[in-house]
């Protein structure tokens, strides 16, 4: 018999790895049983790896909402906002944007109060866990621009603005349909538009 198998402390080092296998083996059997018995478990721990995913290159944002994650867009995600659109809801306002050296850049113009036009601002744009794009401006005086897109439709969108309130919360503003200038038409009254 060799010396190493009637070794009292190479017993007790197999005996160590033979419980710690045999412990994992047991926790890992009970987190199965587990996740099979009970199918919330099974979603709860899908939208803990989703969450976890999605936060990889995150951004943190003021005025985000709970469950929001926030990343820079990449330039695909933005290039088709790249155009002159128009606001019905806001006569005679246009919002152009275009890309330069990489940056998505915004113009505003319109007519009221006064004829104005705003130099191109350069923006920064975030894309979100849930779909929304954020615009946010070099100008702090601009608030972020939410943009909420409907798969398939890049000649209209609905664009909100972000708001931090003094305690810290955060409030959305109005909702504004927004559609491309040279794709739409609204109809004379107004309350109905067609886009190619």
């Amino acid at each position: 018999m060799s010396e190493a198998s009637t070794n009292p402390e190479t017993k007790r080092g197999k005996w160590k790895i033979t419980v710690a296998i045999a412990s994992f083996l047991v926790a890992l059997a009970g987190g199965i049983v587990t996740l099979v018995t009970s199918p919330e478990k099974i979603s709860d721990s899908w939208n803990w790896f989703l969450n976890l995913y999605h936060r990889k290159g995150s951004v943190t944002l003021a005025g985000s909402y709970p469950n929001e994650i926030w990343r820079a867009a990449t330039p695909d995600e933005v290039s088709w906002l790249a155009g002159e659109w128009c606001y019905p809801s806001l006569r005679d306002f246009r919002t152009r944007f275009r890309i330069a050296g990489g940056t998505l850049q915004r113009q505003n113009e319109g007519r009221n109060p006064k004829p104005f036009r705003t130099e191109w601002t350069n923006t920064k744009v975030y894309a979100s866990n849930t779909g929304l794009l954020r615009i946010a401006h070099d100008d702090p005086n601009m608030p972020a621009s939410i943009v909420n897109v409907t798969s398939g439709k890049t000649a209209e969108w609905r664009e909100s603005e972000r708001y931090v309130n003094e305690d810290g919360t955060t409030r959305s503003g109005q909702s504004r349909l927004v559609l491309s200038c040279t794709r739409c038409r609204l109809s004379r009254d107004g309350t109905t538009y067609a886009c190619q």
